[in-house]
């Protein structure tokens, strides 16, 4: 879709989530993002002092720096301090990159195509540096070497124990009309070592066919996956963008029901490209690396 503005975790419970409006809290009919005002997919995450964001351009990646999330200094104010150009031919449709420190180094994840969506795929750059300066050099395609099929919005899982996990949205065939969320277990941060696992597939009248923009959450030994579902084409007004809630306890089996918590409530369109955050608002710094529309602020 276009954008505009079996040996998987065998310990690991996962819940997928995603979110309802606001509508159960009152009757607040409008939001100001205290972080960004706009920018597809937005990602953000926290390293030594420093908050770093990047988003969907279509055209590259451009990573921004600043020591606050939010306010007249904030990271939604501040200028590019690296950009980097995918090679061709898979230099277009640039996707829903993200950032992510991963053993000793510095990771860009990214999707691209070569001007046709059908191949789309997940790529990767790799910085020596980890902050707060980057040079990227492009480490190629991030996949599953036994279904090589589209995929977008790309992110690491890295599990407790250090193993890491890739986690994407993808076509279950060759042809457009269902997007579903995969996960594999990786080696290393370039290198997906075994077959793709389903681990989640639109089956709720609110999701639509699609599941993407997958995220993930850490908290008291249980993983957190949120995601967007549902679509809103720009040629028509928004649907509910909106996202869902599972458990899934194996690779192999999911339960629990799916509830949105964000969606399109009158004239305010529900969320695109996921982006939640945890933060720690006593005198510190955030615990946790994920933020977009958040309200954390370092007072």
């Amino acid at each position: 879709m276009a954008r505009y503005s079996k040996v998987l975790i065998p310990l690991l419970g996962i819940f997928l989530f995603t979110g309802r409006a606001a509508s159960s809290f009152g009757a607040v009919e409008t939001f100001t993002n205290p972080v960004i005002s706009d920018g597809a997919d937005p990602w953000i995450t926290y390293r030594e002092g420093y908050y770093y964001l990047t988003y969907t351009t279509g055209s590259n990646v451009q990573i921004h720096r600043a020591t606050r999330l939010t306010g007249t200094n904030g990271i939604g104010q501040a200028g590019v301090i690296a950009a980097f150009y995918p090679p061709a031919p898979f230099n277009q449709d640039i996707w829903a990159p993200e950032l992510h420190f991963l053993r000793g180094k510095t990771y860009l994840y990214y999707a691209a195509d070569d001007g046709n969506n059908a191949d789309h795929r997940m790529f990767a750059a790799e910085s020596d540096t980890t902050g707060p300066t980057f040079t990227f050099v492009a480490k190629g395609k991030v996949y599953d070497p036994t279904t090589d099929r589209w995929a977008i919005d790309g992110t690491v899982l890295e599990a407790t124990n250090g193993s890491l996990y890739f986690i994407w949205s993808g076509w279950p065939g060759t042809q457009d009309g269902l997007q579903n969320l995969y996960i594999a277990p990786m080696t290393d941060p370039l290198t997906i070592s075994g077959p793709r696992v389903l681990l989640a597939t639109p089956d709720q009248p609110w999701e639509s066919w699609i599941e993407e923009g997958p995220e993930v959450l850490q908290r008291d030994g249980v993983v957190f996956v949120v995601y967007a579902a549902n679509l809103s084409p720009p040629s028509q007004p928004p649907m509910a963008r909106s996202m869902a809630r599972a458990i899934a306890v194996s690779p192999n089996r999911s339960t629990g029901p799916k509830t949105g918590f964000f969606i399109t409530r009158r004239s305010t369109a529900g969320p695109g490209g996921t982006a939640t955050s945890e933060c720690n608002l006593s005198p510190g710094r955030p615990t946790a690396t994920r933020a977009s529309v958040s309200r954390c602020r370092q007072d």
